[in-house]
């Protein structure tokens, strides 16, 4: 978004209230810009997040037995709930500037809705980590047994979540920054592309790997089913959730791109 937009020179203020006037002014709800499909799509995402995320949460807390899964979700639930408060104001600000005047005194939506814009993006990024994560532990097992017996067996996991969501904030707000300020966007897309590949392949791996393990003895095949369970709940889980979220980040970064008298 171009930076003159903030600016406080009084005659472009002038020429933004001039030139956006509100496009449902006097129509209330029979006005059919709040019905565009790409608005409406957003109305969806947005509400449907607000319905998933706490049934997740129920089905954590009341069904889950898993320790690991289950503090995977809270950390992952914690990213997609605050995009979904994030996406939820920006619906209501582009809702309230289809009825109300951009004025000097309401700039300050627009920064909101800036900053919200990009935690979404920000958050898209934090979510495939996550996954990503919690896939490669649950492969790791079988391809690095002593590895994960000395790391990861009957061990918290706060340190590794703790650095992890440290280096993904950290990588996710520098390229979103670039992104959103058009200064520099590759780094943005390679990222997500970089991130979905790699869990398509660790699940993939994972899955081939654990369907020819053959484990000795009674325990170990008690144990390895355990396992298998945990891997293939997780593959089943991670493209579950990504396709609940993905329409939330695709429909309103698309509405928000292509409707910037909402900007």
């Amino acid at each position: 978004m171009n930076s003159t937009y903030y600016s406080n020179n009084s005659n472009f203020i002038n020429s933004i209230v001039s030139s956006n006037v509100p496009l449902c002014a006097g129509l209330g709800i029979f006005c059919s810009a709040l019905y565009n499909k790409r608005l409406v799509a957003a109305y969806f995402a947005t509400v449907g997040n607000f319905i998933i995320i706490p049934f997740i949460l129920f089905l954590i807390f009341t069904k889950v037995k898993d320790g690991f899964f289950k503090y995977f979700t809270l950390n992952l639930i914690i990213v997609c709930a605050t995009s979904a408060i994030a996406a939820l104001i920006i619906d209501a600000i582009n809702i309230a500037k289809l009825f109300i005047s951009i004025t000097e005194s309401k700039l300050h939506l627009s920064d909101i809705k800036k900053w919200a814009r990009f935690y979404i993006k920000l958050g898209s990024i934090w979510f495939h980590a996550l996954t990503l994560y919690a896939v490669i532990i649950c492969y790791l097992p079988y391809v690095k047994p002593l590895l994960y017996s000395k790391k990861f067996s009957n061990k918290s996991q706060k340190l590794y979540y703790a650095v992890l969501h440290t280096s993904v904030l950290i990588w996710s707000t520098s390229v979103t920054y670039l992104f959103t300020e058009s200064i520099y966007r590759m780094p943005y897309f390679l990222t997500h592309i970089i991130l979905f590949i790699s869990l398509f392949i660790a699940a993939l791996i994972g899955s081939i790997k654990i369907s020819r393990y053959k484990p000795l003895g009674v325990n170990s095949i008690r144990i390895e089913k355990t396992q298998q369970k945990r891997l293939y709940s997780f593959i089943l889980y991670s493209y579950s959730i990504e396709i609940i979220t993905l329409p939330m980040f695709d429909a309103n970064d698309c509405y928000y791109h292509h409707y910037d008298f909402c900007a």
